[in-house]
């Protein structure tokens, strides 16, 4: 690989290399991945996993990429190419850095792809905000109840509310053939419709 930078032994040195990248956002792509697949590098030839984790280099890379580096696509070019696994706080700032079990380091291909192309794969189904409501008042319902009679534990309701899984999608069915669900439907829609224009 060619480049011109060279990844420094000092750690100091590592986020100041950053710095420089993001100060010159017009090259600062370009010159982001070279940075980056020499940081993946250099981190790969370190003796221990310790040695990995306290490298403060990748925590200021996410900490501080300015608004318009894409820390999606960043993260997702880490994890596809090392063992290490961002995790961020519901503000999207870094909350650490976590090593995968079944990680490896691929320098090749981390040199024959560029940062920008990658997508974080889907963590988690998309949610509904209308089935978290209804989950959360089925959780503060149960949690009144554990807290009014003390003899009923909480394993007991979560056991009780699991009986009805298997009668659920029919209980959904009937439920929605009611006209109090049919006019909140009718509601929602008109609501999203609103909101859409």
């Amino acid at each position: 690989m060619s480049n011109k930078f060279a990844y420094p032994k000092a750690e100091a040195s590592v986020s100041e290399q950053y710095r420089a990248i993001f100060g010159n956002m017009k090259l600062s792509a370009t010159m982001l991945q070279t940075a980056m697949v020499v940081h993946l590098e250099y981190l790969s030839k370190l003796e221990s996993k310790q040695a990995v984790m306290d490298d403060p280099g990748l925590a200021y890379l996410f900490n501080n990429a300015p608004k318009g580096i894409d820390r999606g696509a960043l993260s997702a070019w880490w994890v596809m190419f090392s063992p290490l696994r961002p995790v961020f706080k519901a503000n999207g700032q870094l909350e650490l850095i976590r090593w995968a079990v079944k990680g490896k380091w691929d320098t090749d291909g981390a040199d024959n792809t560029y940062w920008a192309d990658c997508a974080p794969e889907p963590t988690s189904k998309p949610r509904i905000p209308e089935v978290d409501k209804a989950v959360e008042a089925l959780v503060t319902a149960l949690a009144k109840i554990a807290k009014a009679k003390p003899d009923t534990s909480t394993d007991e309701l979560a056991e009780r509310v699991a009986g009805y899984m298997p009668e659920l999608a029919k209980a959904i069915n009937e439920a929605m053939a009611t006209t109090k669900v049919e006019k909140f439907a009718k509601r929602l829609d008109d609501y999203n419709k609103l909101n859409a224009a």
